[in-house]
Parts: C-alpha cells; structure tokens; sequence
C-alpha cells in the first residue's frame, strides 16, 4: 500500500470516527467558551454513538440476520443515526471548527457509504446447503475487472432468525490453490476444519 492511499484511508477513517466521539468535542469546545455542555446533548450524542458502534461491532464479529433486509435495516439505522451525529457537529464553536469537522464527516460517510453500498450489491451466494443441525454453508465467488478474483467459504450457524459465522476461508485464484474442486467439497472442507 503506498503512502498516499495510507494517509487517504487514515484522513477517512479519523472523519468517520471524529463523530462518534462528538460529545466529548462538544463538551470541550463549549467549555473553553464557557458555555457549559448539555446534558440531554451529551446523553443524546452517546445514545447515536452507542448504536452505531454496537451495530457495526456485531457486524465485524461476524454476527448479523439470516435476512438479507434486516441487515440492510441496521445499517440504515446506524447510517441514519451517524448522519444526526455529523449534523450536531455543525454546531460546534467556533463556526470554522464545527463547519470543517462537519464536511470531513460528511464526505467520509459519503464514501464509506457508497463502499458499502457496492459490496453489498456484489456479495452474491453461488451455493448454499444445509451442513447441519442449524448449520449451512455458503460459496460464493468474487473478482471484478482489475481486481483479485477467488471464492470465500463460509459456515454459519443460525439460532432464532440470527446467524454467526463459525468459519471462513477465501481462496484467491493464482495465490491459493483449494483442496476440494467442487461447491459441494468447498462445504465438506468447512465441515471439517470446523468439526476439528
């Protein structure tokens, strides 16, 4: 990764974090002016930052709903929640301050959003069968012109509408080489690896 898209990912990530830390940034500039902060502010600002950051973490976990829309539904719920936390950041004194972190904000969700936006757009299961008691196995192929190109294996497990990824492995074309040919051996290799 070269220098320039490091600091570019950095600047994007530091935006995309700046607001969720926003009450503690309020606080502190209203303070130098004397102000004082809000306190049902504050607690709004940690309610939106708690939701999006319990939303995202059960994500990155691995945990989501068997439904495809109900995920769709949280992250539209965190988004909405994110875009009330960055419009609350205009707000911030002195005007330049609050103006400035609001824009960065604003831009970093954009493109975080539309990232997500094309994932999940791409995220397309080729295979899934029942490998269990509550459990199934996903296959689904990814690449695009200019990119790497494999497959990604999964297993999930799924109690109540709710499912968990108990194992994942990617296969990159030209790097790894499998050790099964078919859809079906992709499952029986998970099954393994996760049975021990």
């Amino acid at each position: 990764m070269n220098a320039t898209l490091l600091i570019a990912l950095s600047v994007i990530g530091l935006a995309l974090i700046f607001p969720l830390v926003s009450p503690l940034a309020v606080r502190h500039f209203n303070k130098k002016q004397g102000i004082g902060g809000d306190p049902d502010s504050i607690r709004r600002h940690l309610l939106l930052s708690g939701i999006i950051v319990l939303i995202w973490a059960l994500g990155f976990s691995g945990i989501s709903f068997h439904e495809k829309i109900g995920n769709a539904l949280a992250v539209v719920l965190a988004c909405l929640c994110y875009l009330s936390l960055v419009s609350l950041l205009f707000s911030v004194r002195p005007k330049f301050v609050g103006f400035s972190i609001g824009i960065a904000s604003s831009i970093a969700f954009l493109i975080a959003f539309l990232f997500w936006a094309f994932l999940y757009s791409i995220d397309d299961i080729q295979y899934a069968k029942a490998a269990g008691p509550d459990l199934h196995c996903e296959v689904s192929y990814f690449g695009l012109a200019g990119s790497s190109s494999g497959m990604k294996v999964k297993l999930i497990k799924s109690r109540f509408g709710i499912d968990r990824n108990v194992g994942i492995a990617w296969f990159v074309d030209g790097q790894d080489t499998p050790p099964f040919t078919t859809n079906e051996g992709a499952c029986l290799y998970m099954l393994g690896r996760y049975h021990g």
